[in-house]
């Protein structure tokens, strides 16, 4: 009995924490931090925690030339917070996972996954109730937008799936695999889904020894190529319209952000290493502040800076007079995690995230089949969005590779 209810504390912590309120984020990591203090025992033996606790030593440094500038503390103390609130819950999951039993963390992870699917499957029968159909995508492309479950958008459902996807594919649990890839089809987040195949790709190609389940993969990710125009041709016309743009002299618009990333990170010496500073040049904070991203923010409070508006604030901005390629869409977004570490810290930035987050992932996916497929997943999703700033995929992330590592460690001593 102590087994089956000591992993509820934990499971709510992370539920509240990837939640799409703010507020509640907030208030479960203070709840949890004053309640269970004792449950924190942390060594620092490597070197994700180093990570934000480096971005947020340059975040203060590099923000110290614009502190008189009108709002901009503002937006620095959202971007610190975020920084801070993704160390402890780190901490947190690490602390839990590390002094747990496997089984308890089988409990976590499961426990998580069964709300998040849960609360997705009300949202569909909701849909199915409302328009009388059970394949939502004829009513349109669009609609699995509203399959958010807890989270923000359905492109974090989606990419949290995915995650689940591989981490149940792996341990050949293939009921809670098979839930997992109809999440994905059904949130229709097709930008997610063409880089979950193209991870799988890489993944394939990239393995020298290929087994049952290299197969198995990839004869699913053909299966969901093959297919996919059955469940929505729109959402799968949508996809080849991108990819003909993106090899045309018209690129899509995140294309175009990379240049202008590229092209301000070598203007100048001072840009090459330090960039441009925190909430001053791509970042999910500099949109939010900017005061035309969020409704909630207040326009007098809003914080723009020049090198933002002349750059990535300028294409969300743009006005594309086509209701079908939009900003909306992923493939116009200037949104990406390389956009914003390398255009806002510089080298600096980028050798920190090398040398932290990105060395410890990259030493356990030569140890692990898992977590090299994880690993090449995450590193293209970052391409997509701010995912650090969003205190839901990464946490979820987090949690897995945690475990899995945890599974293994305990394999080679038993």
């Amino acid at each position: 009995m102590k087994l089956k209810l000591s992993y509820i504390p934990i499971s709510l912590f992370i539920l509240c924490v990837v939640s799409s309120n703010i507020s509640l984020k907030i208030v479960a990591l203070i709840f949890f931090l004053v309640m269970f203090p004792t449950q924190i025992k942390v060594k620092f033996n490597h070197s994700i925690p180093f990570f934000y606790i480096t971005l947020v030593i340059i975040t203060i440094v590099f923000s110290l030339p614009f502190l008189l500038r009108e709002n901009y503390i503002i937006g620095l103390t959202i971007s610190l917070a975020n920084l801070f609130i993704s160390l402890f819950s780190f901490l947190i999951i690490y602390s839990y996972v590390n002094s747990s039993s496997n089984d308890k963390n089988k409990l976590i992870i499961d426990s998580v996954f069964y709300f998040i699917v849960s609360y997705t499957f009300i949202q569909y029968v909701n849909i199915v109730l409302q328009f009388g159909t059970i394949n939502i995508y004829s009513i349109s492309a669009a609609t699995g937008d509203f399959l958010t479950s807890i989270f923000s958008s359905s492109s974090v459902n989606m990419i949290v799936m995915s995650f689940y996807l591989l981490y149940y594919g792996f341990n050949k649990e293939l009921k809670k695999a098979s839930c997992s890839v109809a999440v994905i089809l059904l949130t229709g987040y097709m930008s997610g889904i063409v880089l979950m195949i193209g991870a799988i790709g890489i993944w394939y190609f990239t393995t020298i020894k290929l087994t049952r389940l290299h197969f198995l993969m990839g004869f699913g990710a053909i299966a969901v190529i093959l297919l996919f125009p059955l469940l929505s041709e729109g959402n799968y016309y949508y996809v080849l319209n991108y990819f003909k743009q993106a090899i045309s002299s018209k690129p899509p618009y995140k294309i175009i952000s990379y240049y202008e990333t590229f092209k301000y990170w070598t203007s100048s010496l001072q840009t090459f290493i330090f960039g441009a500073g925190s909430i001053n040049f791509s970042s999910r904070t500099a949109f939010v502040v900017s005061g035309d991203y969020v409704s909630w923010f207040p326009d007098s409070y809003k914080y723009i800076s020049e090198t933002f508006s002349k750059n990535h604030f300028g294409i969300w901005t743009h006005d594309f007079m086509n209701p079908y390629n939009n900003r909306n869409n992923m493939a116009n977004q200037p949104f990406s995690f390389y956009n914003r570490i390398i255009g806002e810290f510089g080298v600096i930035g980028l050798i920190a995230y090398l040398l932290t987050y990105f060395n410890f992932l990259f030493k356990h996916a030569f140890q692990d089949s898992l977590i090299k497929l994880m690993f090449i997943f995450f590193s293209l999703i970052l391409l997509t969005d701010y995912w650090f700033e969003y205190l839901s995929v990464v946490i979820i992330f987090e949690l897995l590779l945690l475990a899995r590592i945890r599974t293994n460690i305990t394999k080679k001593y038993a």
